[in-house]
């Protein structure tokens, strides 16, 4: 499992106040279902972004995975002395766009014209 992965997006989501889900595992299908690190909801797509360490993991669902409404995105392992950096996930889940409820939107996400 991507232990600082996890470690640095928790500290992201207690400091910024989205849900995260730790592990997340979506069925693609009947007999295939693929385990991410995490799931960032209500950011990027209407169900939220996948985050994997492995892109080989969704390469052959892709299409599949945004049908379900859902989007990914690869980040490798991060070193044990990496620190969360709180305007860089800004930026991130900025550039993802909000997808939740326009009411519940955080006011620090940047808009297309900030």
């Amino acid at each position: 499992m991507c232990k600082n992965l996890v470690r640095i997006w928790r500290q992201a989501s207690e400091d910024l106040g989205f849900e995260i889900i730790v592990p997340f595992e979506l069925s693609i299908d009947r007999n295939i279902s693929i385990t991410a690190a995490l799931l960032v909801k209500n950011f990027g797509y209407r169900n939220g972004m996948i985050v994997i360490s492995d892109y080989k993991v969704v390469e052959p669902y892709k299409s599949k995975i945004v049908g379900l409404g859902y989007g990914y995105s690869t980040f490798s392992e991060f070193r044990d002395s990496e620190k969360y950096d709180r305007a860089s996930y800004i930026d991130i889940l900025s550039d993802w766009t909000w997808a939740g409820a326009d009411h519940k939107k955080p006011s620090w996400v940047k808009d297309d014209c900030n």
